[in-house]
C-alpha cells in the first residue's frame, strides 16, 4: 500500500481521508486504492487523465 500511495498521482490529487503514505486520518472508516492500472500510460500523469 505505502509503494503505491507514493506514486507522482497524489503529488496532484489530494485524497482528503490520507495523512500519508499508507495512513489514514483517526476518523477515517477505511479507503481503497485500486493498483490494477495505476500505472497505465492512459492514466499515469495528470495530462492523461484529461
Amino acid at each position: 500500500d505505502k509503494l503505491e500511495q507514493q506514486h507522482s498521482l497524489f503529488t496532484h490529487y489530494r485524497d482528503p481521508c490520507r495523512l500519508g503514505p499508507g495512513e489514514e486520518k483517526p476518523w477515517a472508516i477505511g479507503t481503497l486504492l485500486d493498483t490494477n492500472g495505476l500505472y497505465d500510460e492512459d492514466v499515469c500523469t495528470p495530462d492523461n487523465l484529461q
